[in-house]
């Protein structure tokens, strides 16, 4: 990645806490970044097309178009609400922040701006608008909480990736590829019915194609090791586990037969299946039903 003082086609959102210092992020964002406030840049945006004699549509429709049109501007919001979060972010350019601060810095601010009303009324304006349930639901979807500055800063240095050439604009917050698939992993594991770890594993080729995904877990056909049908995650046998392993279920489902280079890993798994087949025969599964990947 090559980082660069100005990011390429991005629109923040920056929402905060009650008293949380959202000013002092802007400020960075403008000075840093040279992000322009969408707000007022969108309404101009919107005169311009209505003296023009052009349709104009909702204000959020217009500032995704007009982000679009000026590609190598930066923009910020605070107008902000769950309607309009729901249509930005179906947007590869938009990210939202979500500014908090201690108590002790909140209150600081609440002072500059009320110096003769006391903590008690501080305290009281807070609650308040913890109470508002929107509020919680915006700060809930932000895509990074940031304290301070140096927070933003780690931000846009880690997650912000461009090009040396600077025709070529990458998206904003576009996942490196071995984060990609981690993620991906992470999101398999989840389908595990297995009791004592979560495990997900997907088989990549040539460093970006995915052939297939696979977690661990009991074959189909089994009760769920998860729903305590499993003498070795019972304590029972600890020798004794239905389970197959993430790599297995993914090799499988890639189709191992036709996979260049894995003749011996198939004919040790054929060995294996034998042998598994046999140890669940107590459970009288007609041999047809029997297909080693979790459900």
């Amino acid at each position: 990645l090559i980082h660069i003082t100005k990011v390429p086609i991005m629109l923040i959102g920056v929402a905060g806490y009650f008293c949380s210092d959202q000013d002092s992020i802007i400020n960075f964002l403008k000075s840093k970044y040279d992000f322009k406030n969408g707000d007022d840049k969108v309404k101009e945006w919107i005169e311009a097309k209505r003296k023009a004699g052009k349709k104009t549509e909702e204000d959020w429709v217009e500032l995704l178009k007009m982000v679009k049109n000026n590609f190598k501007e930066n923009y910020y919001v605070t107008n902000l609400d769950l309607e309009r979060l729901k249509e930005y972010r179906k947007s590869p350019l938009f990210l939202l922040l979500a500014v908090d601060n201690k108590l002790s810095d909140k209150y600081k601010i609440w002072e500059k701006d009320y110096p003769l009303i006391n903590f008690k009324t501080f305290m009281e304006q807070n609650d308040k608008w913890w109470e508002e349930d929107k509020n919680h639901k915006i700060m809930s979807i932000a895509d990074f909480t940031v304290k301070s500055e140096d927070d933003l800063r780690k931000i846009m240095t880690e997650n912000v990736e461009t090009s040396d050439d600077e025709k070529k604009v990458l998206s904003p917050l576009r996942s490196k590829k071995d984060v990609y698939f981690m993620y991906l992993a992470e999101l398999v594991a989840s389908r595990t019915n297995c009791m004592s770890r979560k495990v997900g594993c997907v088989l990549v080729k040539d460093g970006y194609r995915v052939i297939a995904t696979g977690y661990n877990g009991t074959p189909t056909g089994l009760k769920h090791c998860i729903g305590g049908y499993c003498k070795s995650c019972n304590g029972e046998d600890k020798e004794f586990c239905k389970c197959i392993h993430a790599e297995e279920n993914a090799l499988m489902i890639a189709g191992i037969p036709y996979k260049k280079g894995l003749k011996e890993v198939e004919e040790l798994f054929n060995e294996a299946k034998e042998i598994e087949k046999e140890r669940l025969s107590d459970n009288k599964l007609p041999p047809k039903k029997f297909m080693l990947y979790p459900l």
